[in-house]
């Protein structure tokens, strides 16, 4: 998966909504998904860090495949800015150490995510992703001063809300223990850091983008993910798979990936990226709905319920809605809200599937 600049209350232009990029980012968020099946698939009962290597290897060979057949079409070689200055000429001045600092971060983010995705449900991952433009607000604060409007506020609240809700349960008396739980559910805690590090890398990406374009960037960020993932692997020495690795799924999950790749950045050619990001942010539900179908997850309802509210947060986050349509999205996630409260079941009857042995080194 590649993590990319999350744009907070920026206002969607409507001259750049096109049918052709609502198709390609719709594809990308399908695309998302897929991912993420898949790479739960290639993760479940082989080693960590050598499945991670395999894929974000395979990646780096994809892209550069892709930018390899560019390179042949003329009129690529103009706008690319890997193709007019080489790889040693855009890494002058001070873009090196920044690149460095935020791939180590990125390419860490994306170990933690991993492991998530090993570890814990699907349903329970694949909404966290919603925290991470609330962590960028605080980076924002603490590092431009930014204050958030009320607008974003309220989108805060409502995904604050809908990730406690994923795992709110009737015996619980106060929201203190909702946290409690939340904090201690499998995968949590790696996924928070991770989201971390991606308000803090999405910062240092702004003043990347802006000296490159964002494929000569992409393919630099993939490269050297690759490298630190196969350093890190040099270093550490991790043990063998327990299981023999299933290599169709670690092949399938790199090729969507990277499929993902281009397809959210085709789409940015027609659509803002707000409205990009936006349709990424919902294939969070068809995740949790994965979850359920694919891999035996249980108490999917109240997941895609409490999905659904941090959705809504993510809209009222991104977008400068007009009254009627905050009203709807706000009508929306109570409803939603409500249909998680009623459908928890008490803590004796939550148990998730059994995963297979996982290792980490």
């Amino acid at each position: 998966m590649l993590f990319v600049l999350e744009p907070t209350g920026i206002r969607m232009k409507s001259d750049l909504l096109s049918s052709t990029g609502l198709l390609l980012a719709t594809a990308a968020s399908l695309a998302n998904v897929g991912f993420d099946v898949a790479a739960k698939r290639a993760l479940r009962g082989n080693n960590f860090l050598r499945t991670t290597l395999k894929i974000r290897t395979l990646v780096a060979v994809l892209l550069s495949l892709v930018l390899a057949g560019l390179w042949f079409y003329k009129p690529t070689r103009s706008s690319v800015a890997l193709f007019r200055e080489g790889p040693l000429g855009l890494l002058h001045g001070a873009v090196l150490p920044v690149l460095l600092l935020s791939t180590v971060l990125v390419t860490v983010s994306i170990l933690l995510y991993y492991r998530s995705l090993q570890i814990a449900p699907l349903s329970v991952v694949a909404p966290l992703f919603g925290l991470t433009p609330i962590f960028l607000l605080v980076t924002g604060f603490i590092v431009f001063r930014q204050v958030p409007s009320v607008r974003v506020t309220a989108g805060v609240l409502c995904i604050l809300l809908g990730s406690l809700q994923a795992h709110w349960k009737p015996s619980m008396r106060s929201p203190l223990a909702a946290v409690g739980f939340f904090l201690r559910e499998k995968g949590v805690r790696t996924m928070l850091g991770a989201c971390l590090l991606l308000s803090i890398t999405n910062l240092l990406d702004q003043g990347l983008v802006r000296r490159m374009d964002v494929l000569s960037y992409a393919w630099l960020y993939v490269v050297l993910c690759a490298v630190f993932t196969g350093v890190l692997v040099l270093v550490v020495r991790p043990g063998k798979s327990i299981v023999r690795p299933a290599q169709r799924w670690f092949v399938l999950a790199s090729v969507v990936d990277a499929s993902m790749l281009l397809l959210q950045f085709a789409s940015l050619q027609y659509v803002d990226a707000v409205v990009t990001i936006a349709i990424k942010r919902s294939g969070m539900l068809l995740s949790v709905i994965a979850g359920s179908l694919l891999f035996g997850e249980k108490h999917g309802r109240q997941r895609l319920a409490a999905a659904f509210v941090v959705l809504m947060g993510v809209l009222v986050m991104y977008f400068n809605l007009k009254l009627w349509a905050l009203c709807a999205v706000l009508s929306v996630a109570a409803v939603s809200s409500v249909v998680a409260i009623l459908s928890a079941k008490p803590a004796e009857a939550l148990h998730e599937p059994e995963f297979q042995a996982t290792t980490l080194c």
